[in-house]
């Protein structure tokens, strides 16, 4: 199986819409009643630079889901918890997700809670295991990642999955382990969320070609964060926010090979001052058997200010334009269809304005097993 299609099988499993994984342990099931058990378990070595090496089991995932069918309508509930830690921080177990969903299986599902977005659901893959995923980006408070109050709608059928979504007044504070908290300047660590809406779509063909679209625009009462280096102590604290995105990813497969290109746009208005930012991602698959397959990738992110610069009092501008370039090379054995290993090598380059260009050599090894 080729590597976009053993991603899809994974998006499949994420957003099918009356049963939270194919893979899922059933501890009960009677009278149209069904417990499942369901989970990830990420385990992943470190290399590169000293300070930076580690072991790190951050994303692993377990959870329970509960559903009841009445005939054609479903009801059901389920809470995912996820586990970070790794040798250089404090372990931390946290909520993921929390949600009730409600439906009908020929209209779809409607759920109601804390959740992956619309954004963060149809892109939040990395494109790879260890190195990919910034150009994708995704913040909570701007609805690209997980949400604390959602209603989001969901409707699969016939190669095509369609998600809406409104996300409701809430207040954000940042927790837990971040793998790569120096890739982007624009990092909330407190915002109060007024409202947010999204919508999006996948499609694959039965002849290789897969293609996923998303807008997500959220509007947001405040926000506060610090900032990476090199001025780690620079706080920017503004009010009547605006955040807007838009993705689009094409997938590809030509026999043993896979293609895979996405680009995606976000646009904030800070109180004055606008930033942009603009990602872009490639990747190059390649089955060498069945399990085994090489791979390439190249991952984009660019920060930059636009227009109207009046709030530069409040947010330091040369800290707002940077940009990062990741180049991976990997190879990766399933095992099965749940359970994968990986060995990577990425380059990354980060280009800070008024700086010197920073880079670094960086490999990692790993597994994940899905259920």
């Amino acid at each position: 199986m080729s590597f976009t299609a053993r991603m899809g099988v994974l998006l499949t499993t994420v957003v099918a819409v009356f049963s939270h994984s194919a893979s899922a342990a059933e501890l009960y099931k009677d009278a149209g009643t069904t417990v499942d058990l369901f989970g990830e378990v990420r385990t992943r070595w470190n290399g590169g630079d000293v300070a930076n090496r580690d072991m790190t089991a951050a994303g692993s995932k377990i959870g329970l889901s509960g559903e009841h069918d009445i005939g054609n309508f479903s009801f059901k509930g389920v809470t995912k918890f996820e586990y970070n830690a790794n040798t250089h921080s404090t372990s931390n177990f946290q909520v993921n997700q929390s949600y009730i969903g409600f439906g009908l299986k020929k209209y779809g599902e409607v759920d109601i809670g804390r959740k992956s977005t619309v954004h963060d659901t149809l892109f939040g893959y990395d494109c790879s295991w260890a190195f990919g995923g910034t150009a994708k980006n995704g913040h909570e408070p701007f609805g690209t990642a997980t949400s604390a109050s959602l209603i989001q709608y969901t409707w699969a059928g016939s190669g095509l999955t369609f998600m809406g979504q409104v996300q409701a007044r809430s207040e954000f504070i940042k927790e837990g382990y971040e793998e790569r908290p120096d890739l982007d300047p624009i990092d909330p660590e407190k915002a109060s969320v007024r409202s947010g809406l999204g919508a999006g779509l996948a499609w694959q063909s039965d002849f290789g070609l897969g293609l996923k679209l998303a807008y997500t625009s959220a509007r947001l009462d405040s926000l506060s964060g610090s900032k990476p280096d090199p001025k780690p102590n620079d706080v920017i604290a503004v009010y009547g926010i605006t955040a807007d995105s838009i993705g689009a990813e094409l997938d590809f497969d030509i026999g043993p090979i896979s293609l895979a290109g996405a680009a995606f746009y976000f646009v904030y208005d800070l109180d004055s001052v606008k930033a942009k930012q603009t990602g872009f991602a490639g990747r190059i698959s390649y089955n060498v058997t069945d399990p085994v397959h090489v791979y390439g990738v190249m991952d984009y992110l660019k920060t930059a200010p636009t227009g109207d610069t009046e709030g530069a009092k409040k947010i330091d501008l040369s800290i707002l334009e940077s940009g990062v370039t990741t180049y991976t090379v990997g190879l990766d054995y399933w095992p099965h269809k749940k359970v994968v290993s990986f060995l990577e090598f990425s380059h990354q380059i980060d280009k800070l304005k008024g700086s010197d260009n920073e880079s670094a050599n960086k490999v990692a090894v790993g597994a994940r097993c899905y259920f």
